[in-house]
């Protein structure tokens, strides 16, 4: 397990580190816009890609190291049965196709409201 858990650090960890800094520097770019507004929204998006490396690099293997170990196939309850999640990622590994059919469908149907918004391009006048 340990070496799982150092092979997982080395490549993907490597991977969380620069993509999550190429973020981090690019919102960074909007604090030195003189809006506020955008100065605003650069300082509270650092948190997010900082937060996101920060958790990356240490609970995603600490979690792993206690959710498998030695011979253990996914998390079972104390009957045997498998979990509700063990059940779902051996569907999914199953049938690849039909449950990225199943998530288009509903990102599709959550844009379906879209249809109806407008955008307005010219701000009202007071008066």
């Amino acid at each position: 397990m340990t070496q799982a858990v150092s092979t997982t650090l080395a490549t993907a960890g490597h991977t969380v580190v620069v993509s999550g800094t190429t973020v981090t520097i690019g919102l960074a770019a909007l604090i030195a816009v003189p809006v506020p507004s955008l100065r605003s929204l650069g300082l509270a998006g650092l948190l997010v890609p900082l937060v996101s490396m920060a958790s990356g690099l240490t609970l995603q293997p600490a979690l792993l190291s206690l959710l498998t170990g030695p011979g253990r196939r996914g998390i079972r309850r104390p009957s045997g049965r498998p979990s509700y999640l063990d059940r779902v990622a051996r569907l999914t590994v199953r049938r690849p196709l039909g449950c990225a059919g199943a998530a288009l469908g509903v990102l599709v149907a959550a844009l379906v409201p879209l249809g109806w918004l407008m955008f307005a391009l010219e701000h009202p006048r007071p008066g």
